[in-house]
């Protein structure tokens, strides 16, 4: 992708509530190419649309071109921007079929949580035009597919591997903002990757052991291990020369308080006997200590605990 000429079209992989959303927002600006594998929501998105709760959600009228496969793309030859909207669980299966079928000059983005998404994907692909993505907002749909957002506090933030890259990735935060989700470039993408990823390890693994919202969890006595959980993380990230802010701690505890009576993704995975993200959250923290001579107590007792559910989880299927 040139970085001088316009944005072509985009493809979305993921039809779960982050990738409509981000269609919803995209469509005002460019075609996308959504790819949907569930057949009963390909035809109600075709039938319908996507669609929000909130009538002050500015998602476009326009409709996006649905697919059944990622091998489905490889029709289209204007595709300029892939999306991979998925959860952090299913990169090796995505890039497996993205890798046959990627033109070399098109731009993939990471649109997911975790620490090591953006340089997974990287090494699955064996690409570097990968752009990685941090996001500040939260959505769930109802059985009619409508979106509400849980929470947003944007700004939203993107970053590139290479320098020649900078241009383009500006150039798609320019895009996104224009969509209405207000993204700003990072030369250095790491310590917002670490701050949000920090968050999700202290927050979503809790919430799922006891079924509480972040809003319950802050306010119990499970606040304390959720601060324990965050203390660890900071000092393995310091040990990693992250270079996080001196407040970080005290403004995460902030900004969690802050957050509304919802739950986290790891609490409907664990429910609906999914795999859970543990491996991209709390997982990496505990690799990154033992590599540094950091004990991570907390965090292992909360993978031995999750992996658990995720075992029984697989084994009942």
């Amino acid at each position: 992708m040139n970085s001088n000429n316009p944005i072509r079209k985009v493809a979305i992989i993921g039809a779960g509530p982050m990738g409509l959303s981000l269609a919803g927002f995209l469509l005002n600006e460019v075609p996308v190419i959504l790819v949907v594998r569930n057949n009963d929501r390909s035809d109600h998105l075709r039938k319908h649309g996507i669609k929000s709760f909130d009538p002050g959600v500015k998602f476009s009228n326009n409709s996006p071109t649905i697919v059944s496969s990622i091998n489905d793309l490889k029709q289209f030859t204007d595709i300029d921007l892939i999306f991979i909207a998925t959860k952090s669980t299913s990169v090796d299966e995505v890039c497996k079929e993205l890798k046959n079928i990627i033109q070399e000059d098109t731009i993939t983005i990471s649109y997911q949580n975790g620490f090591n998404t953006g340089t997974e994907v990287i090494s699955k692909l064996n690409s570097e035009n990968i752009f990685r993505m941090v996001l500040y907002y939260g959505v769930f749909f109802d059985q009619d597919l409508k979106i509400n957002f849980i929470f947003s506090s944007p700004p939203h933030f993107i970053g590139a591997l290479k320098n020649d890259q900078f241009s383009t990735c500006r150039k798609v935060a320019a895009l996104l903002s224009e969509c209405h989700i207000p993204t700003e470039f990072m030369e250095d993408l790491q310590p917002e990757v670490w701050k949000k990823s920090l968050m999700n390890a202290a927050t979503s693994p809790v919430c799922a052991l006891t079924k509480t919202t972040i809003k319950e969890a802050m306010k119990m006595s499970t606040r304390s291990l959720i601060c324990d959980l965050l203390q660890e993380g900071i000092l393995v990230a310091n040990k990693a020369g992250i270079p996080l802010p001196t407040e970080f701690y005290q403004k995460s505890i902030d900004y969690m308080d802050t957050l509304g009576d919802h739950y986290p993704s790891m609490v409907h995975d664990v429910h609906n006997q999914s795999p859970t993200e543990i491996t991209q959250l709390n997982e990496q923290i505990i690799n990154l200590g033992a590599k540094y001579g950091l004990a991570t107590v907390a965090h292992n007792t909360i993978v031995s605990l999750i992996k658990t559910i995720d075992f029984k989880n697989i084994y009942k299927k």
